[in-house]
């Protein structure tokens, strides 16, 4: 993905590990990093961005990624097409979910009418 911000990304290594807690972290990997001056005279920097979620993270991972940063960025590019994979779980709390949007939806409308009929608009009913 292209990104455009006043924070200079990594020139070095290229990329960033994220922890996240649980013994997880993100690998951010950045490409085709460039820099201008925009009209403010701010520096911008322009870069492609991809990210691996829920890395298992470990003391040698920096070392593993330096070594092989090839094959982790090709990994990287094919997981930024795919549809994500959802759990069991996560799929029916998203069900809940849109029941419980769906219901609000309902009450909504229910109420407009109430106020219709309480207005005296009952032919529009």
């Amino acid at each position: 993905m292209r990104a455009e911000s006043t924070v200079k990304p990594p020139m070095s290594l290229k990329f960033i590990i994220e922890e996240t807690g649980n013994g997880k972290c993100n690998v951010h990997l950045y490409e085709n990093i460039e820099e201008y001056t925009n009209e403010g005279g701010d520096i911008i920097y322009t870069y492609d961005v991809y990210v691996l979620e829920g890395i298992p993270y470990h003391e040698n991972l920096k070392n593993n990624i330096k070594a092989k940063r090839g094959r982790w960025l090709e990994i990287a590019k094919a997981k930024e097409g795919e549809e994500p994979e959802y759990t069991e779980v996560q799929l029916l709390q998203q069900e809940i979910t849109d029941q419980m949007l769906e219901n609000i939806e309902q009450g909504q409308h229910i109420t407009e009418l109430e106020l219709l009929i309480l207005m005296g608009g009952t032919e529009n009913v």
